[in-house]
C-alpha cells in the first residue's frame, strides 16, 4: 500500500467520521466506522469502505471493497478489488471478484466455482498498514474524546446540584456505589439479552441497548468529574476539576487494554454514583447546601 493509497484512505476514515454509513446516491458507495455492510442479491452498490464489522456481498459491486477488521463473504459479483486487513475473505461458490484479492493477516479461501480474474497477493507494506490503523485509532479517539468533552460540560454546567450529590455519595459510600455501577453496567445488557431471548422482545431489547450507550456515556463523564474533584479539593469552580479528570481518563485510554478496562471502571463507577445520588434524597441536599454556601463564600474569599 503506497502513500497516496494510505492518504485516500485516512480521507475516507474522516469522512465516515461525518457522515457514518453514508451512500452516494448515484453510485450508492457505502463507508462504514463500525457496523456492517450488507449487498443482497438482486442490488447493487458502489465502493465499500469499512474500517470494524463484516461484509456480505450477495448482489454485485460495481467498485472495490476495503475491509480493515471485519469478515468478508462474497456470493455475488465484485467489478474491482477486494482487500483486508485483520480477517479473513471467504469467496464463495459462484462468487466472482475480476479484480486483485489482496490480504495482510489470513489468506482467502476460495471455494470451488469461484472465481478470481486478478491476482491473489500478501500485503508486505507493514509500515503503510501501521499508520493507517494508527490513524483511523486516533480519529476515533478524539472523536469520543470530544463527545465526552460536550456532555461533561453540559452536565456540569446545567445539573450541577447532581454532580455534587454523586460526589458526595461517592466520597462517603465508596463500596456501595462499586456495587451499585456493577449492577448497572452489567444489569442492562443481560436484562437486553433476557428480553431478547423471545420473539416478541427483540424490538425492546434493541432499545434497552440503545438506551444504555448515553447513559454509559454520562457515567464515564461523571466518573472524570469525580475524579478531578478529588484531585483538585481546594477549587470552587466546577468545569477545571472536570477538564482534569477527563485528561487523565482519556490519556490513559490511549494505553492499550488497561485503557478499555479504566473506561469500563470509570463508567460503572460514574453510574453506581448517579444512580446512587438518585436514591439518596439526603445526599442530593448535602451537595445543594454545600454548592449554596461555596456561592456565598466565593465573592468574600
Amino acid at each position: 500500500m503506497g502513500g497516496r493509497a494510505l492518504i485516500a484512505l485516512v480521507l475516507v476514515a474522516l469522512a465516515a467520521l461525518v457522515i457514518p454509513a453514508a451512500a452516494s446516491a448515484e453510485r450508492k458507495d457505502q463507508y462504514v466506522i463500525s457496523g456492517s455492510i450488507d449487498v443482497p442479491k438482486g442490488e447493487t452498490a458502489g465502493d465499500l469502505v469499512i474500517v470494524d464489522g463484516p461484509v456480505r456481498i450477495d448482489g454485485h459491486v460495481t467498485g472495490d471493497v476495503f475491509a480493515v477488521a471485519g469478515k468478508v463473504t462474497i456470493k455475488g459479483r465484485v467489478d474491482g478489488d477486494v482487500t483486508t486487513i485483520a480477517e479473513r475473505l471467504r469467496l464463495r461458490e459462484g462468487g466472482r471478484v475480476r479484480g486483485d484479492v489482496s490480504y495482510a493477516d489470513k489468506k482467502p479461501v476460495v471455494a470451488p466455482g469461484a472465481s478470481i480474474g486478478g491476482k491473489v497477493k500478501k500485503i508486505k507494506n507493514k509500515v503503510g498498514l501501521g499508520a493507517f490503523a494508527w490513524a483511523v485509532g486516533l480519529l476515533f479517539w478524539l472523536g469520543v474524546t470530544g463527545s465526552a468533552l460536550i456532555l461533561g460540560i453540559l452536565l456540569v454546567g446545567f445539573t450541577p446540584r447532581a454532580v455534587e450529590s454523586a460526589a458526595e455519595v461517592a466520597d462517603r459510600s465508596t463500596g456501595a456505589t462499586i456495587g451499585m455501577g456493577a449492577a448497572i453496567f452489567f444489569g442492562i445488557p443481560i436484562l437486553a439479552v433476557l428480553v431478547g431471548a423471545t420473539v416478541i422482545g427483540i424490538p425492546l431489547a434493541a432499545l434497552l441497548v440503545l438506551a444504555a450507550l448515553p447513559l454509559y456515556a454520562l457515567g464515564y463523564v461523571a466518573s472524570a468529574w469525580i475524579l478531578g474533584r478529588r484531585i483538585l479539593t481546594g477549587r470552587r469552580d466546577r468545569f477545571v476539576p472536570f477538564l482534569v479528570g477527563l485528561l487523565i481518563l482519556r490519556l490513559i485510554a490511549l494505553i492499550p487494554v488497561l485503557g478499555a478496562l479504566v473506561g469500563i471502571c470509570a463508567t460503572a463507577f460514574g453510574l453506581g454514583a448517579l444512580g446512587l445520588a438518585e436514591q439518596r434524597p439526603q445526599d442530593h441536599a448535602i451537595g445543594v447546601r454545600r454548592a449554596e454556601v461555596e456561592a456565598i463564600v466565593e465573592p468574600l474569599a
